[in-house]
């Protein structure tokens, strides 16, 4: 005996749905053409991303600087090109970014560079710190990221299966070339000192290219491993980077400083023989020497950064060795 009977209709629940899905699917494709109107793809959401996207905006501005740096983020935060500018009256330009890239990247970026400049540039100046120097891989979403703003191209960094559908709907399309463009708090003291990520973006074009750590040493950068060498990765990269350089620029190397606090008769003893196999590495035409490979903890923002003091002092020094040469 049948207590209930159901009836299903197929055409009552497409008249329903109908409608719904059609409008998903017309919006979908609205999004995906979206690209042919909308401004470049620029998602620059964070400090990491604003700082990348700068760099590689301005390594595509025509310059012809005298002196291009460039590096990790201790190049970027240690070291004010516009002041060295002033000094050595030699003008220069900061290519310097973010740790978490790596020489490879670092290439392509100068790359870029040297192909958007009528003159090439006399010298060269590759700033790294001994904790990048070991590092073994870089962060593959800066990676990706910056290889994707190189080319123009949106970049989605979704995995899980909800953001795989808002990718195919195209909803990355219009966060990275629609809101990306409003202006971004930055975090604790980076907040503090620039505001949002416009006024970073904006200050690093007034230095050219040079930013600053606002931060103060803690104890906790003082501890971690004092074992330093050149990673694998490194090697494998540095000749060819050496490659990317016309006949005429030369290669100098320099290695940023550690806090005294941090280093030990050991290490101290080691640091000039790690700065002289990684010029070897690169076959660099100089090493910079005249820039200290320690200096006391007052003058660190974190282990890799100076604080906007030091900088000022830091890039004095190196200001006044390019105006010699």
């Amino acid at each position: 005996m049948k207590s209930h009977s159901y009836e299903f209709d197929m055409r009552w629940l497409l008249g329903l749905l109908g409608p719904v899905l059609l409008l998903i699917v017309a919006s979908a494709c609205c999004l995906r053409l979206a690209p042919l109107f909308l401004p470049q793809a620029r998602d620059a959401w964070d400090m990491d991303r604003a700082i990348m996207a700068t760099q590689t905006d301005l390594a595509a501005t025509q310059s012809n600087a005298d002196i291009v740096l460039i590096g990790d983020s201790s190049c970027l935060m240690n070291l004010d090109a516009a002041l060295i500018s002033s000094l050595s009256g030699k003008k220069v330009v900061n290519l310097g970014t973010v740790s978490f890239l790596n020489m490879e990247v670092f290439g392509t970026l100068l790359k870029r560079y040297m192909e958007s400049q009528e003159h090439p540039p006399s010298k060269v100046i590759l700033m790294t710190h001994p904790d990048f120097l070991r590092r073994a891989s870089a962060s593959r979403m800066h990676v990706e990221w910056i290889e994707h703003y190189m080319k123009g191209l949106d970049y989605w960094s979704g995995s899980t299966s909800w953001k795989s559908v808002g990718r195919y709907m195209g909803v990355h399309l219009i966060q990275g070339r629609l809101l990306s463009w409003l202006p971004r708090p930055l975090k604790a003291e980076f907040g503090s000192l620039f505001g949002f990520t416009k006024d970073l973006e904006r200050y690093m074009k007034q230095h050219h290219g040079s930013a600053l750590d606002p931060r103060s040493l803690q104890s906790e950068d003082l501890k971690g491993s004092r074992e330093y060498r050149i990673s694998t990765a490194n090697m494998r990269h540095a000749e060819s980077f050496k490659s990317i350089l016309p006949v005429d620029t030369d290669l100098l190397v320099a290695l940023s400083p550690l806090p005294e606090g941090f280093v030990d008769a050991s290490l101290q003893s080691e640091l000039p023989e790690l700065r002289s196999q990684w010029s070897a590495s690169l076959k660099a035409d100089t090493i910079i020497q005249m820039l200290p490979l320690t200096m006391p903890d007052a003058d660190f923002a974190s282990k890799t950064h100076l604080t906007p003091k030091a900088n000022q002092t830091y890039s004095k020094r190196l200001a006044l060795f390019l105006k010699g040469l």
